[in-house]
């Protein structure tokens, strides 16, 4: 019985170590996306902001 119950812990810890592995490769890569995707965005949208403040009259304020 001692066995058994040390072999269950085994294949249970094994299992634990396999879903964390996977899980964090997902993070990993998730992370990477997001961050590529910032590095995308974000010079784009400062762009954007800079000249509309240098020049109002592509900005939308006061139109509304």
């Amino acid at each position: 019985a001692q066995k058994t119950n040390q072999q269950s812990i085994d294949k249970l810890y094994t299992m634990e170590q396999t879903v964390l592995v996977s899980w964090s490769i997902l993070l990993v890569i998730f992370a990477t996306v997001l961050v590529m995707s910032l590095l995308m965005i974000l010079p784009a949208v400062i762009l954007i902001l800079l000249r509309m403040k240098r020049m109002p009259e592509i900005s939308l304020a006061g139109t509304v």
